[in-house]
């Protein structure tokens, strides 16, 4: 959700102040490394700043909740591949290599099945051996 205000831009143009009122966000959030460029191209100016180690790695589970709820709301292709490519950013980030990653889930589906068929596990109990 973006935080939007009303602020008084003042530009200093050839010892003039020309002053006039803006909408400008303030959205805060993680974004794709292209979407600065692509605001400037479109006649639009942004601020930005670098993130690095441990706050990188919260941003990006804050985006991957983000990326989520989009998809609750909206379930199609562009939207799970915006999670999938959080989940690229992630592995990036934590240093595990996408492909090994691709390779235990792989490795996981064989052992343990996938989530298709919708088993949920309602109970559990010990049962005596002979």
């Amino acid at each position: 959700m973006l935080n939007t205000q009303k602020l008084l831009i003042y530009f200093a143009l050839c010892n003039q102040t020309l002053s006039c009122e803006a909408d400008i966000a303030f959205p805060n959030k993680l974004v794709r490394d292209k979407i600065p460029e692509i605001i400037k191209n479109n006649g639009r100016m942004c601020t930005t700043y670098t993130i690095e180690g441990e706050e990188h790695k919260k941003r990006l589970l804050e985006k991957l909740e983000e990326e989520i709820a989009e998809f609750t709301l909206n379930p199609c292709l562009e939207e799970i591949a915006d999670i999938l490519e959080v989940l690229h950013s992630i592995c990036y980030t934590y240093n595990l290599p996408f492909n090994e990653v691709e390779e235990v889930r792989k490795q996981k589906l064989q052992t343990n099945g996938s989530f298709e068929k919708g088993i949920v596990l309602f109970s559990l109990e010990e049962l005596m051996k002979p």
